[in-house]
């Protein structure tokens, strides 16, 4: 059972959402097409345009059933979200991991756990979506994130991985990570400008990096999600598309929003009953969303029974200018700016 609310000019925080435990987590703002890949290696289109915080591009196992019941690692196409009716794209070796849609090139770019990355064309037709190009990365993708024209992808054993989408079958540069441990799923986003990229890690760290190497000197690794005694894994990270802050989620039941410039921490919610999941900011940097709910990181036995269960949801915040606007002024120029990429 969902019980729907309306956010009131007076509220800065409002939870929009209460559900049960099995909520899935991961949100997105997105007003176009939701593709949502799955544990079991499949991938589905939503084409329902509904202008409200939905299940995001890449729903765990629990949201896909609700489409299919597909075991066969495949990429379903489902064109009606109200008959299940779903077409096949394509598909992976293993768990479809990330789906973006990009719209610059009318294509559908898929990740999994096989360790490849497929880009398919997405046309309105009604034969079979061809398959333009895999890419093979070797090892399991546990991130990655598309801003047109850049793509970039972690893969294990701690490998990133850039692209240039104009010519996707030659990476433009590739980095062994900073941190000790593997990129986390939705900790991997490129800046707004393109010129760098944010990542983080369980080990409570985030590493701001920038793609020029003349600007490495700008490059550096914090400590965040963590207290006097105990690391929390960051579950997110997105950056707000005005300001070119961003945000971080994590297990401490915390959300933060951090100026990357002036290396300062700007903004901390409350400290919620549960964890904080994904956050996402939507198109205007106006809203934040984010998830609250168990992650199951201690396992089924982990949860908190006191939690209550009308704090289950998802959460809007209206940022104020003082707790989201930048502090600093980046002291470079990046060659990828001046090219307009």
């Amino acid at each position: 059972m969902m019980t729907y609310n309306f956010i009131q000019e007076d509220q800065t925080d409002f939870m929009t959402i209460s559900t049960t435990d099995d909520m899935n987590g991961e949100i997105g703002m997105d007003q176009t097409h939701d593709f949502i890949g799955n544990e079991d290696g499949s991938v589905s289109k939503d084409d329902n345009d509904v202008n409200e915080p939905h299940t995001s591009s890449c729903a765990e196992k629990q949201s896909f059933t609700h489409y299919s019941n597909n075991q066969n690692k495949q990429i379903l196409s489902n064109k009606n979200i109200l008959t299940v009716s779903n077409k096949i794209i394509g598909a992976h070796a293993d768990a479809v991991n990330h789906v973006f849609y990009v719209q610059e090139e009318k294509c559908i770019i898929s990740a999994g756990w096989d360790g490849y990355v497929k880009i398919w064309d997405l046309t309105d037709s009604d034969e079979d979506m061809a398959l333009l190009m895999e890419i093979n990365l070797h090892g399991c993708i546990t991130a990655m994130d598309v801003k047109y024209p850049l793509m970039i992808v972690s893969s294990q054993p701690r490998n990133i991985v850039l692209f240039d989408l104009h010519q996707p079958n030659i990476p433009m540069r590739s980095w062994k990570s900073s941190l000790k441990s593997e990129t986390q799923k939705h900790c991997l986003k490129l800046f707004p400008d393109r010129i760098g990229f944010a990542y983080s890690t369980v080990e409570g760290r985030c590493s701001i990096s920038h793609i020029d190497s003349a600007h490495a000197s700008s490059n550096f690794i914090f400590k965040c999600h963590r207290t006097a005694q105990d690391v929390f894994p960051p579950n997110s990270i997105d950056f707000n598309p005005v300001f070119g802050t961003f945000s971080t989620t994590g297990g401490d039941k915390k959300a933060f929003y951090w100026d990357k410039d002036s290396k300062q921490k700007l903004y901390t919610s409350e400290t919620y009953q549960r964890q904080v999941g994904v956050g996402v900011f939507n198109d205007t940097g106006s809203l934040f969303a984010y998830v609250i709910q168990y992650d199951y990181s201690k396992g089924c036995y982990g949860l908190d029974e006191n939690a209550s269960a009308d704090r289950v949801g998802i959460v809007i915040h209206q940022p104020s200018s003082e707790h989201i606007k930048n502090r600093g002024t980046p002291h470079y120029k990046s060659a990828l700016v001046q090219k307009n990429l």
